[in-house]
């Protein structure tokens, strides 16, 4: 019997392997740039940036989920539970997010677009927000069950900043005036004086027993609501910039100031203060650059604050001396992707200089001199490169990276800049005019008068040479189509007054130009005649778009998808599967084969241009030289340090490093298997 059961041991093993779930990979990084807003929820913090809202596990540091959201967020709130996390995004929407699931449990519809603040009812059954926005401003409450509006409060109010009362029985709001409306009559408690509430950014808090409501503008208030008075001396020396305080557990108000986490007591008006970790200083001489740390969020007992510093977030223990780095780090912030015929992929880092991947070996592009890292653009042929930035244009060889033709530009120090086939480059300059310059830089002759506040966003020269087209954004905003050959052909394609960038793509036989009109409409126009060949209506709003090297293709970014056009029937072919936030960026491969996009959560993306096929995910650091590289049947490549700090693996509920197993999925070489 013994040995019958030795022999069943092996085969045990072997079944419980198999029924046990694979790893799946966590990329532990952040966002794109660096968070803008926090706030506790349970045992992790959330983060949130441009479309994107990330999840760190506090205890152990590793950021444990991305949440894609549908467009910007505007505001998170947590509720009481640790469990639901709501999030207010420029989609008419706030997304109720279960952060055990990592799922949206409830999607509530607002009439308006982009809702500044919320806050959960203390039960969590209901939550508030401000209608700013709205052309009729009210504050609304949202039944979180069925997503049903129950009641509308202060038509007309202009409130910025809302909370609900700890107790329940109230809801504080914030805006062109202060006021306590009681719940669920809606009556006006009271109208409180502040001589500083219409600020653009206020802040309002309640008490856990809703004893206490606190707003924040040039100054920190504190009132007591039942005995309808000031609790505190009003605090008129708070940053307006970095409003982080919250009312704490025991009832107690921590707010950041000076340095420090103050802690100040309701019942007697007593104060503690711990200090908090101060910038990093690097010292140039007698020149100190200090490192900018902006607090965030503060936790339910006051024993953390989390905030963001350079590319990182980091939090500030009372059980501990200096500060903890969380693994979150933040990804590139890419703008203006182009793939040139080179197969160097390039793009603007906000905030991190112009970057590179050599599509060819797989590695990053070497580091592109300091003083040239705001625009540029590549030569058709993708043999030179024109960049601006520090009040210079310069025109480089790529081979070799030896500058060609150099301009200073003292007026417009990060204009945009185009390149054409035959070595022409179209800047604007301290004249105020876009302006067509030879291969030397030397001014061949102006091509436009810029309006005041106005300039120029996108240009882009035909393959063939012989026309320039160009965005102008600013007061008015427009596209215009300019002719190179010097009889002064001047024509206005679009004048739809948009808020937004609207890219310029020409053909590759440059017969089209392409754009957006009022952003939805995708429009075609036939050079030399410009009549509009085709136009057809996308449906959203359209973001980017790029003519394949070749043929008639046209792929085209919009809020909710990136897809395939036929420019010449206007069908669409290929739709590529988005990742749920939003895209901002594409770009085609040299042969036309693949399609390169940029998101606003920091992924860069590798598809297939013939079935849209996901080919692979590319995560760039902000600060330093640090990649990683991931395909979707769990491949990894990278960096040491990208792998040893970005790569952890969930199984069920636990999300943990493990070096060996990281190994294990890493491939050498996988972008030249990818190829």
């Amino acid at each position: 019997m013994l040995f019958r059961s030795l022999l069943l041991v092996p085969a045990l093993v072997t079944f419980l392997q198999a029924a046990a779930p694979a790893p799946q990979l966590v990329v532990s990084a952040g966002h794109a740039g660096v968070a803008d807003a926090a706030v506790f929820v349970g045992p992790y913090l959330a983060t949130s940036s441009w479309s994107n809202v990330a999840l760190i596990d506090v205890a152990s540091g590793l950021t444990v989920a991305r949440l894609p959201q549908r467009s910007i967020v505007t505001a998170l709130d947590a509720g009481r539970s640790g469990r639901l996390l709501a999030v207010a995004a420029c989609d008419h929407a706030i997304h109720i997010w279960d952060v055990t699931t990592r799922t949206i449990v409830r999607s509530i519809a607002l009439p308006q677009e982009c809702p500044d603040s919320i806050s959960f009812s203390p039960d969590e059954t209901l939550i508030v927000a401000e209608g700013y926005g709205c052309a009729d401003t009210r504050i609304q409450v949202w039944d979180v069950r069925t997503g049903a509006l129950v009641r509308e409060l202060a038509r007309g109010a202009k409130m910025r900043a809302v909370v609900f009362g700890g107790n329940g029985r109230w809801i504080g709001a914030a805006g062109a005036e202060v006021a306590l409306y009681e719940w669920p009559s809606g009556r006006t408690l009271a109208t409180l004086e502040t001589g500083s509430a219409d600020s653009p950014r206020p802040v309002v808090h309640s008490s856990p027993d809703g004893r206490y409501f606190a707003w924040q503008s040039d100054a920190l208030h504190v009132w007591d609501v039942t005995r309808g008075a000031e609790a505190l001396p009003p605090d008129t020396a708070v940053d307006r910039w970095n409003r982080v305080s919250r009312f704490l557990d025991d009832r107690r108000l921590a707010y950041a100031k000076d340095g420090a986490l103050k802690i100040v007591s309701l019942t007697d008006g007593r104060q503690a203060s711990r200090a908090l970790p101060v910038p990093k200083v690097e010292w140039l001489g007698e020149l100190g650059l200090a490192d900018r740390l902006d607090w965030l969020a503060i936790s339910r007992d006051g024993t953390l604050a989390a905030g963001a510093r350079d590319s990182d977030i980091v939090v500030s223990d009372a059980r501990r001396s200096g500060l903890r780095v969380l693994r979150s780090p933040s990804l590139v912030d890419a703008w203006n992707l182009q793939w040139s015929r080179g197969d160097l992929i390039a793009w603007e880092g906000l905030g991190s200089g112009l970057r590179g991947w050599n599509a060819r070996t797989g590695v990053p592009a070497p580091e592109w001199p300091r003083d040239a890292q705001q625009k540029f653009s590549f030569s058709p042929d993708g043999t030179r490169m024109a960049t601006s930035g520090d009040s210079r244009v310069r025109v480089l060889q790529i081979a070799g990276r030896r500058t060609i033709a150099s301009r200073q530009i003292d007026d417009s120090p990060e204009t945009v800049v185009a390149l054409a086939p035959r070595g022409a480059a179209a800047v604007f300059v301290s004249s105020n005019e876009l302006t067509l310059f030879d291969d030397a830089l030397r001014q061949v002759r102006p091509l436009d008068r810029l309006e005041e506040r106005s300039a120029v966003e996108r240009a882009a020269f035909s393959p063939d040479g012989r026309w320039i087209a160009a965005k102008f954004g600013g007061a008015h905003n427009y596209v215009r189509a300019y002719s190179t050959d010097g009889a002064g052909q001047q024509v206005t394609l679009d004048s739809q007054d948009v808020s937004y960038q609207q890219p310029v793509t020409f053909s590759g036989d440059s017969r089209w130009l392409a754009s957006f009109v009022k952003g939805t409409t995708l429009t075609v126009w036939s050079t030399g005649s410009w009549s509009v060949a085709r136009s057809w209506a996308l449906g959203e709003s359209g973001q980017a778009l790029a003519f394949a090297p070749e043929g008639t293709r046209l792929a085209v970014i919009g809020r909710a998808e990136a897809a395939i056009w036929d420019a010449e029937t206007g069908r669409k072919g290929v739709t590529l599967a988005g990742p749920g936030g939003s895209l901002r960026e594409i770009a085609w491969s040299p042969d036309g084969q693949r399609v390169a996009t940029a998101g606003d959560d920091g992924v860069m993306r590798f598809w297939s241009a013939a079935d849209g096929r996901l080919l692979a995910s590319l995560y760039v650091l902000d600060a330093g030289a640090d990649w990683l590289l991931v395909a979707p049947d769990g491949r990894i490549d990278g960096t040491a340090g990208a792998l040893r700090d970005l790569v952890a693996w969930r199984t069920g509920d636990r999300v943990v490093s493990d070096s060996a197993l990281t190994q294990r999925h890493r491939t050498r070489g996988l972008w030249q298997l990818l190829r």
